[in-house]
């Protein structure tokens, strides 16, 4: 089914992608348009898929999702892929922010689910959620590149850029960005995820209770 996906036209002469290729460019373009496209920008799309689809030799594909990776555009983890971004500028209507709320749950990428807390702090929660469904211990689960913000409503203007996300930060950078401290960040996401472990163990040796 033929879906809308907006395209900022001043895309094409973005300061962030300068020097990449018009056809990297058009590339970045089929990443945000095509069919595996969801809400949040998350979905899954193997390397072989991208080929077949854009009728790219694999090294081109394979160069152009690193060099937009590179520019923070896109994260790539295995099959998943995030359009860092996308989810900012769509109409915040509740059918789209329930979709979004579905590709999270569905989503197996931890270094994804970190990602997308950290640009959308308002939706963390969602990320913790789904964090604690996946068999990692939250206190074990390691920070290579980004930690999930807490769950903060700060909403911003209408974005009026062109094209997704901003030029590349540091993770401790972009929870400052944010307005938090990093630190504070992490110790606040790992007491929330055993506030809920507790919450369920406590329900669990309710139910066995005869």
């Amino acid at each position: 089914m033929p879906s809308y996906h907006p395209i900022f036209s001043g895309l094409w002469n973005d300061e962030d992608l300068a020097g990449l290729t018009f056809e990297c460019k058009g590339f970045f373009c089929y990443l945000c348009t095509n069919d595996h496209m969801r809400p949040s920008g998350i979905y899954r799309v193997s390397d072989a898929q991208l080929v077949a689809e854009t009728e790219l030799p694999l090294p081109s594909v394979q160069a152009h999702l690193e060099a937009l990776q590179t520019r923070r555009r896109i994260l790539r983890d295995s099959a998943w892929l995030f359009v860092r971004g996308y989810l900012k500028r769509q109409p915040k209507q509740e059918r789209l922010l329930i979709g979004a709320r579905n590709d999270v749950d569905n989503c197996s990428s931890v270094l994804i689910l970190e990602s997308f807390a950290l640009k959308y702090p308002m939706y963390s929660r969602w990320s913790t959620d789904r964090l604690l469904t996946i068999n990692r211990p939250i206190n074990d689960m390691p920070s290579p590149i980004l930690t999930p913000a807490p769950r903060i409503y700060n909403p911003s203007p209408a974005p009026t850029g062109p094209s997704p996300d901003g030029p590349p930060t540091t993770p401790d950078a972009v929870a400052s960005e944010n307005g938090h401290d990093p630190e504070q960040i992490r110790a606040q996401i790992v007491a929330e995820a055993k506030a809920i472990k507790l919450k369920y163990a406590v329900s669990q040796a309710r139910e066995q209770t005869p």
